[in-house]
Formats: structure tokens, C-alpha cells, sequence
């Protein structure tokens, strides 16, 4: 009896053992098919940025992405729900670019609002010269994307964004005066 017990915790140890295994080859698993996806979904954003800016938004379709990215239909429905959702997300590159400068140079220069948004402006002009995807990313923005249809809302996005960038502006002009800068 006591030799059967032994057996059947030794086949227990093993097949725990062996849960704990396959457990970790998941867990692993997981973490590569993450970030596998997380490359898919980078390369359909800069193939979709490319083909945005070559052709125009409206005469990009989501085929001809799939196509060049050399992907399914499917992949790009997986990770956007449709054009529109594709470009916010290469609007939402530009973003982040613009807003981690301006937060870098306010905490920088928290008393001198108008030595931010000057060298907030240079880098934006910069930006245009020396980086090929801001670049692109702008020449969509406001040469190549007819906001109608599915890319209305993302019109309106962008409306309501440059109302906010304005009153910033108009916002760190009032503080400069209060501050005694010349504006």
C-alpha cells in the first residue's frame, strides 16, 4: 500500500510538474504573440502612413494596406476597426511627439511661457525638415485626407484639438503679460 502511495504522489509531483511547465511555455507564449502583435500592428501603422501619404486617405483602401503591410484583412480589423481609427493612430504619433516636448521644456522653463512655445514652434519646423514621418504625418493631415464619410468624426477631433491649442496660446500670451514679458 505504501508503495502505491508513493507511486501515485511521484505521478502527482510529475504532473504537477508538468502543469507548471506548460503554464510557463503559455505565459511565454503570450508575452511573444503580445508583442508579435504589437509589431503587426506597428508595421500596418507605417505601412498605412506611407500609403496615406503616397495616395491620399480616400484612395487608400484597407485591401491595398493589408496588401503592402503583407498582412490579412483580418490583422488590420484586428487591431483597428476601420480607416478612420487608423489614421487617429498615426495622428496619435504626432501627438505624443509634440506634447512630450512641450512637457520637457514647461517644466524646464515653468516661468517663461513664451521661451516654451517659441521653441516649441522650432522644433515643430524642424520636425518638418529633418523627420520623414512627421513630415508625412502633416502633409496627410492637411494635403491628403478629405474629412467625410467614416473620417467626419476625425475632422471634428482635430477642430475641437486646435480650439484647445488656440487657448493655450491665448493662455501663455495672458500669463506672459502677468509675468511682465514683452509678448
Amino acid at each position: 500500500m505504501s508503495d502505491l502511495n508513493l507511486t501515485n504522489g511521484s505521478q502527482a509531483l510529475k504532473s504537477i510538474a508538468a502543469i507548471i511547465t506548460l503554464s510557463l511555455k503559455n505565459s511565454a507564449m503570450a508575452r511573444k504573440t503580445k508583442q508579435q502583435a504589437q509589431e503587426t500592428r506597428q508595421h500596418i501603422i507605417d505601412t498605412d502612413l506611407r500609403l496615406f501619404s503616397e495616395f491620399g486617405v480616400s484612395a487608400t483602401s484597407l485591401a491595398g494596406i493589408a496588401a503592402a503591410a503583407g498582412v490579412t484583412r483580418g490583422a488590420i480589423y484586428w487591431h483597428f476597426k476601420n480607416k478612420a481609427e487608423l489614421f487617429d493612430a498615426i495622428w496619435t504619433l504626432s501627438e505624443t511627439k509634440i506634447n512630450d516636448f512641450e512637457s520637457e521644456y514647461q517644466a524646464k522653463f515653468p516661468d517663461n511661457p513664451l521661451h516654451v512655445m517659441r521653441e516649441l514652434l522650432i522644433y515643430m519646423l524642424r520636425l518638418t525638415t529633418t523627420d520623414t514621418q512627421w513630415r508625412s504625418i502633416m502633409e496627410i493631415n492637411f494635403h491628403k485626407c478629405e474629412f467625410v464619410g467614416e473620417m467626419l468624426p476625425s475632422y471634428n477631433a482635430r477642430k475641437a484639438l486646435y480650439f484647445y491649442c488656440y487657448e493655450q496660446i491665448e493662455d501663455s500670451l495672458n500669463h506672459s503679460i502677468q509675468l511682465g514679458l514683452p509678448p
